[in-house]
């Protein structure tokens, strides 16, 4: 039970981290005409790229929710692993796509290389949720990474400029 109460810890975790908040004030232009043109532009994509990856985390986050008593579930009865253990990967495959659907559109370099890190994360994730199959154990076991414990983190600070 403890186990799969850090997985659900951790999701929440990775959600509320990698949405982007949109309530800071953008910086104030500067510069020539053509700078202060772009500027604009460029915030403008930043903050439409931070407003997706939040409404793909937020929508992960409300799976998490859904499932993690499933997971406790399924624990305690081998029987509802096989289905819980689809519906986690399925929840984590559509985030993973989400999350990176309009990942080679962003135009920050900073935002990008925080994306596809996280990207190559999730996806390591999904791999070996798809080796676990319907063992919740190994499925938790799965979300043990360091790395997908740091997912969104970057994109949370490049996202809180935006």
């Amino acid at each position: 039970m403890r186990r799969i109460l850090v997985v659900a810890t951790l999701g929440l975790a990775f959600v509320s981290a990698a949405a982007c908040s949109d309530d800071t004030p953008s910086a104030s232009p500067t510069g020539t005409a053509t700078a202060t043109a772009a500027a604009p532009t460029a915030a403008a994509d930043l903050k439409t790229a931070c407003a997706s990856l939040k409404k793909a985390s937020d929508d992960f986050k409300a799976k998490v929710i859904e499932f993690t008593p499933k997971l406790i579930a399924a624990e305690a009865d081998n029987s509802k692993a096989p289905a819980v253990a689809a519906e986690a990967l399925q929840a984590l495959q559509e985030f993973t796509a989400a999350y990176g659907s309009n990942a080679s559109a962003i135009n920050d370099p900073q935002l990008k290389a925080a994306v596809d890190a996280d990207l190559k994360a999730l996806n390591d994730v999904v791999t070996k949720a798809i080796a676990a199959g319907p063992d919740i154990a190994k499925l938790q076991a799965s979300f043990d990474a360091q790395d997908f414990e740091n997912v969104g983190e970057a994109v949370e600070r490049r996202c809180a400029t935006a």
